[in-house]
């Protein structure tokens, strides 16, 4: 049974999808790292940190395996290879080819693997704006951050889908029944990655290595 990962920016409509789907076809939810495992340990180090961060994806995935097996489709809300997120950051002190190292000895294993598909919701910031305020279950404390993370997070994507194709799909979000039938037309003929997964995190690497996001935070002077 396929299973899909859904990404996008914070307020695009992740989660809010995965639950929509879920009520209309035999669907398995795995949840953010968050709300699946809570606050890291406060007192790791950074690389630790990274670890802690790397096995808790390798969690998920775990789950995202097993519960395949009972339902027809697997949602994972929010990518199990996150690094894009601390690419965009500029890795903090914790260099790439130590993460690589890691997410490479975890692939080797098979604790960790590619989704069929990649399904990349998108929307303009206004829209984000107006879907922030009317969720009242989220804070969402990183909002304005978060909206400086969009055009990274879709140049990586676009180039991934270029690299690998039918690995990844996006769609234009209009609404939460448009957006379940983007996830159905994903789950039809989802190609399988199944072995490519180094030669994928060799991809991954060099683009990290090789482009640099543009993040500018508001409060540095």
């Amino acid at each position: 049974m396929p299973i899909i990962c859904l990404e996008g920016a914070s307020a695009v409509g992740k989660s809010s999808t995965c639950r929509a789907f879920a009520k209309h076809y035999d669907a398995y939810i795995v949840e953010e790292t968050y709300f699946l495992f809570g606050s890291p340990p406060a007192h790791l180090t950074e690389e630790e940190l990274v670890l802690w961060f790397i096995e808790r994806q390798a969690d998920r995935w775990s789950i995202a395996l097993e519960q395949a097996k009972q339902h027809e489709y697997v949602l994972l809300d929010g990518d199990i290879f996150k690094q894009w997120y601390d690419w965009i950051y500029g890795f903090g002190g914790v260099p790439l080819a130590y993460r690589a190292n890691l997410l490479s000895e975890m692939i080797q294993a098979r604790r960790i693997g590619l989704p069929q598909r990649y399904v990349i919701l998108w929307t303009d910031e206004a829209t984000l704006r107006m879907h922030k305020l009317g969720d009242t279950s989220r804070t969402r404390s990183n909002f304005e951050q978060h909206l400086q993370l969009i055009q990274p997070q879709l140049t990586y994507f676009k180039t991934m889908g270029g690299a690998y194709p039918g690995l990844v799909q996006f769609h234009q979000v209009e609404n939460v029944e448009q957006n379940v039938a983007s996830l159905v037309q994903a789950g039809e003929n989802c190609p399988q990655w199944a072995g490519c997964e180094q030669e994928w995190l060799a991809w991954m690497t060099h683009f990290f290595a090789n482009h640099t996001a543009i993040y500018h935070d508001e409060n540095e002077t």
